[in-house]
């Protein structure tokens, strides 16, 4: 059932592009693990069943991880897939094995015994910092979501919560030599958390997005829209966000707009709070700054200040997190291209 699932949501998520693909992977790898004990059970003739690559410790929470950032506000970026490095070194460690090696030696080796603790201090680690970011965000953004983003959420933090519990009863099975208590229990909770994917699949299978709509705020989307565009262009002409403590209070006082709609339409049309948002346009401020002659011989230090950072280290920061650069490296690499075009003219 849970393999039938998972390919029914991995498919649907695939023609719509949702979060429901990576339901779907999740179901599949984690219940890719019961095949190999049925094939056990039924001795059936698959060689070397025991190495093949079915188990994915490194890939079934990652999976999930990737299904919570897509359900977000956030949405996924490319850097999230690193996740996922671990599980592709994975396979191919258990694909060399299952060709090459004999399945009794390798579970007495050193290598293989590294491999399964390697897997769980892993996902221990991961839960927990999933956790971890998962409830700061609910207190931060708890308004951002509709009810059923929320609920959708809480569910998938208590579900990695259970990961930690449920690692460590797995372990057990190992030392307690699988006692028939233990084992029972186990098999309870993978019914539990099996029942919860499928209920929750199904639940939000037409739904693309949980983030709170823009009528929710009592706004409408072309007030919205209206509302950042006055944002943009007062502060693209007055260049007020140049001033070391420009607040949400002053740009309110200007364009008389309250903070809290401010605040509000920047984070749903640009995904930034206010102060994001101007160390944005400062960090644009700069790159057209560093391709001005008259600024050639300002140090970059006394840049990010001209601009209304108000330290080196925000400046730094800000700087890379925009451009993946460093201020320095930035305008390195506007003099290299400076000086390609004046060879080639």
């Amino acid at each position: 059932m849970g393999l039938i699932c998972g390919v029914y949501f991995f498919v649907l998520g695939r023609k719509q592009f949702t979060h429901l693909r990576f339901l779907g992977m999740f179901l599949m790898s984690y219940n890719f693990f019961y095949c190999t004990n049925i094939a056990t059970y039924f001795e059936l003739a698959i060689r070397k069943v025991g190495l093949l690559p079915l188990y994915f410790l490194y890939l079934s929470l990652p999976v999930f991880v990737l299904y919570i950032k897509k359900i977000s506000i956030y949405g996924l970026k490319k850097r999230d897939y690193l996740v996922l490095l671990p599980a592709l070194l994975e396979f191919l460690y258990v694909f060399y094995l299952w060709c090459f090696k004999d399945p009794a030696i390798i579970r007495e080796t050193t290598l293989w015994t590294l491999y399964i603790l390697g897997a769980f201090i892993f996902n221990i680690v991961l839960a927990l910092v999933v956790t971890f970011y998962l409830v700061r965000h609910l207190r931060k953004h708890k308004k951002m979501y509709t009810h059923q983003g929320r609920v959708q959420l809480q569910w998938a933090r208590n579900v990695v919560i259970t990961v930690v519990g449920s690692l460590i009863l797995l372990a057990n099975l190992r030392y307690l030599g699988h006692t028939k208590q233990v084992f029972i229990i186990n098999h309870l909770y993978d019914f539990c958390m099996l029942s919860s994917f499928v209920f929750f699949g199904y639940l939000t299978k037409n739904t693309t997005s949980f983030t709170k709509k823009i009528k929710d705020y009592s706004l409408t989307e072309a007030a919205s829209f209206e509302i950042r565009k006055k944002i943009q262009d007062y502060l693209i002409q007055s260049e007020d966000y140049l001033q070391k403590e420009f607040t949400i209070l002053q740009l309110h006082n200007a364009i008389q707009i309250s903070p809290h709609k401010i605040s509000t339409v920047l984070n749903l049309l640009e995904n930034k709070s206010f102060n994001s948002y101007i160390n944005g346009l400062r960090v644009e401020k700069v790159k057209e700054i560093f391709d001005k002659v008259q600024y050639q011989k300002y140090t970059i230090e006394a840049i990010g200040m001209e601009v209304g950072f108000n330290s080196k280290s925000v400046f730094y920061r800000e700087f890379k997190k925009y451009t993946r650069h460093t201020p320095s490296e930035y305008r390195k690499l506007i003099a290299q291209k400076s000086t390609l075009i004046k060879k080639k003219g």
